[in-house]
């Protein structure tokens, strides 16, 4: 379960579950409202006045107006997506079984590129405009955020401990 606030007062609260729904949580506790999806949503992230929501079993991100409650868009990025960093103007999408992010423009809600990130992307961190990836073939992945190339791999085999 994900909880993220409707806007800076928070008077609702987005609630990803592993169900078909998105549900709203108003302040007063009481679920003022639920958005169907195509896919049981895993993780959400919120840019501006929307919010990006992952289906992981779809492959996919819905765009949900947070003004108006609806989805706007669903945008097709890889294989099992698990997570994602904001950056920006950007959204760095981790799909689990591929060997690379999918990055998407928020002002276009498109894939503007793909970028490889090692075999498995399941997390990330940014720092600066270092965009640190995990993978599961125990690598981090170093991705300029500014040109959306990887820029380093770390094999974590190679830090001793």
């Amino acid at each position: 379960m994900y909880l993220f606030p409707r806007t800076q007062h928070i008077k609702k609260v987005f609630i990803t579950y592993t169900t078909l729904y998105i549900f709203l949580l108003s302040i007063t506790y009481a679920v003022d409202n639920t958005i169907m999806l195509q896919s049981s949503p895993i993780a959400s992230v919120k840019v501006g006045e929307k919010l990006y929501v992952i289906s992981k079993d779809a492959g996919t991100v819905s765009v949900i107006n947070t003004k108006t409650d609806m989805v706007e868009k669903t945008i097709t990025v890889g294989p099992k997506p698990v997570s994602a960093t904001v950056a920006g103007t950007k959204i760095y999408v981790n799909n689990s079984e591929s060997t690379f992010i999918s990055v998407i423009d928020t002002t276009t809600d498109t894939v503007k590129t793909t970028v490889s990130a090692g075999a498995g992307p399941v997390s990330s961190l940014l720092i600066g405009t270092n965009l640190y990836v995990n993978s599961f073939d125990n690598s981090i992945g170093v991705v300029n955020t500014v040109n959306d190339i990887l820029s380093k791999t770390i094999p974590l085999s190679s830090i001793s401990g």
